[in-house]
């Protein structure tokens, strides 16, 4: 366990992040080859605890391969992207992957995470684990930007979009209305329609209140 601060404009080629922390700011750059794991216990006697934070505007962060926040085996893992940062993740995100993970990611004041294919939460593949615990919560001028399907599994997991935050998606798949708390903000979708009915994932009555809008 120990922590990495990246600052002042500088730039580092990284190849994993299991335990600790690692922050970049004022500018810096991180380029992840293949993909990062923030917060793993698969070699560890006691639950791995990762947090992964860019901050600040011209800051930027790109992983090549998967983004995983709170990976097996009571993993807990955060990812902090705020201030105007930019972070891309070039292949699927997941928040919360297997048994006992605890997984949370916020998007924040102007700062933009872009995945380019799928993001998941409290789970991947084809089943879920639900007594993993994923979060994503987007506010005050944060974007998440997904190219595929954001998909929310069984369980506690959630996604708190609030006022000023946008949740721009291809596709979308939330076991439960409940699971999505839009208090505030833009959910836009791309790929598909929109159903409102009693199978709806959104439940079957939908109220577009002040500061709430939808893009489809």
């Amino acid at each position: 366990t120990g922590a990495m601060v990246i600052a002042n404009g500088g730039a580092v080629i990284g190849r994993g992040l299991r335990s600790g922390s690692l922050t970049v700011s004022g500018g810096s750059t991180y380029n992840q080859i293949g993909s990062i794991t923030v917060g793993d216990n698969r070699f560890a006697g006691t639950a791995g605890t990762g947090e992964l934070t860019f901050w600040g505007f011209g800051t930027t962060g790109r992983v090549q391969g998967f983004t995983y926040v709170g990976s097996t085996d009571s993993g807990q893992g955060k990812l902090n992207v705020n201030s105007g940062a930019e972070f891309t993740t070039a292949g699927n995100a997941i928040i919360a992957w297997q048994t006992g993970a605890q997984g949370s990611a916020l998007v924040t004041n102007s700062a933009t995470w872009v995945i380019e294919n799928r993001l998941s939460i409290g789970g991947f593949g084809t089943t879920g684990d639900n007594t993993a615990n994923g979060s994503l919560q987007i506010s005050n001028g944060g974007v998440v930007d997904v190219a595929a399907e954001t998909q929310l599994w069984p369980g506690a997991s959630q996604i708190q979009l609030m006022g000023g935050g946008r949740l721009k998606t291809a596709t979308y798949d939330f076991d439960a209305p409940s699971q999505f708390n839009w208090t505030g903000g833009t959910f836009e979708i791309t790929g598909e329609g929109l159903a409102i009915d009693d199978i709806g994932q959104l439940g079957k009555t939908l109220v577009l209140g002040a500061g709430k809008s939808m893009v489809v």
